[in-house]
């Protein structure tokens, strides 16, 4: 994406927009670093244990929640960090779960022609769609992550 159309978006931000995108300059930068120094199963293991999801989330919030993808994105390729996948799916689940959804990792691969690609998105029931190319692109998914414990 270019720089002009990302100025052009943040340029038709209101406030609460604008605190998002913060939020997320801050997160994804964050999660770079926790995983660079820790490893994705002890930063999955902290990101678990720093908030508690609940089961009720309003209308407003699933609207609100479902514009994190784009933030992240934004904030990945003009922040402090140039996030790959799996940052920015960390950091959109952390986002999610310090608002009351729950979601899930998903990493997957796929193959073109002799080269094998991987990828990682963030499944969540009450936002499908969240990743769309994942499921466009072929990646075939991992088994369920979560069933190692590290919740």
């Amino acid at each position: 994406m270019s720089l002009r159309r990302d100025l052009e978006e943040l340029s038709r931000l209101d406030a609460r927009e604008w605190a998002d995108l913060a939020v997320c300059w801050m997160v994804v930068p964050a999660i770079g670093l926790g995983l660079w120094a820790c490893g994705l199963q002890a930063m999955r293991r902290r990101l678990a244990t720093s908030t508690r999801p609940t089961t009720l989330v309003d209308e407003a919030t699933i609207r609100r929640l479902s514009q994190m993808p784009r933030w992240i994105s934004i904030a990945a390729r003009r922040g402090p960090w140039r996030a790959k996948c799996l940052t920015r799916s960390l950091a959109l689940q952390w986002i999610l779960r310090r608002h009351g959804m729950e979601s899930d990792l998903r990493l997957g691969v796929r193959r073109e022609g002799a080269v094998v690609l991987a990828h990682a998105w963030i499944d969540c029931a009450a936002l499908p769609g969240l990743d769309p190319a994942a499921q466009a692109s072929g990646y075939a998914a991992f088994p369920d992550l979560e069933a190692g414990g590290t919740r």
